[in-house]
């Protein structure tokens, strides 16, 4: 000690020379400058969207399945779309009580669809073919009404009967598969009571029409789709 005291400050700076003993100098600050862009990367980096989009729940679909009437159910029928100008055309005459008669040589059509309506001074019954229309025999007939294939008696409501046959006709397909599946209808108009299916045999098809009482009637011819008409006056 009495020595290191004897060399004096000169002597203390000589030795913290030679020994290393150097006040520590401070690091650089070398990340001073890269902290600032760092937090810029991580402000500019913004949520990709893709994964905002799967966090919603996915869209729900539209109910594509048909609505099925309960059973009991009573549904008023729709309107036939025949244009305007058609039905003011068909008011200007053609009612009838008789035989209404058209002949066709062409092939066999086939019946695809029967529709009913109910109109302010007639009820309608439209029949509507895939290909064109048929020959048609429409007539009101007596009492018992009976099924061309087996003959048995047909019970038609009404207190008259008008009968449409249509030939060369049928309501089925090539392979047999019926293209008419109600075949029998009941309905609560003020002339048309019922409609039946009678026959499907032999390109002969025919419906008889139950009514209240046998009024007259007429034939209308439609185009696109083919379609017989058959109004009842009321």
């Amino acid at each position: 000690m009495t020595e290191l005291r004897g060399l004096g400050v000169a002597g203390l700076v000589l030795c913290a020379a030679a020994l290393g003993c150097a006040r520590p100098q401070p690091e650089p600050k070398t990340e001073t400058a890269s902290a600032p862009a760092r937090q810029s990367e991580t402000r500019a980096a913004p949520a990709p969207a893709q994964d905002t989009q799967r966090l919603r729940p996915p869209a729900r679909p539209m109910d594509g399945t048909p609505w099925v009437a309960p059973p009991g159910a009573r549904i008023t029928p729709a309107l036939d779309s025949t244009p305007p100008a058609r039905q003011q055309s068909a008011r200007s005459g053609g009612w009838t009580a008789g035989i209404t008669v058209r002949r066709w040589g062409g092939g066999v059509v086939t019946l695809r669809a029967v529709r009913t309506a109910r109109n302010p001074e007639w009820d309608r019954v439209v029949f509507e073919f895939a290909e064109a229309l048929p020959g048609y025999h429409v007539e009101y007939v007596d009492r018992p009404v009976r099924r061309c294939g087996s003959g048995h008696v047909a019970e038609v409501a009404g207190d008259g009967w008008l009968q449409v046959r249509l030939t060369p006709a049928q309501a089925h397909d090539e392979a047999g598969r019926v293209t008419i599946r109600e075949r029998e209808r009941k309905l609560g108009f003020p002339v048309l009571r019922e409609l039946e299916l009678t026959c499907d045999f032999e390109a002969d098809v025919t419906w008889v029409l139950g009514v209240a009482r046998p009024n007259r009637y007429r034939v209308l011819e439609l185009t696109d789709p083919a379609r017989l008409v058959v109004d009842l006056r009321h």
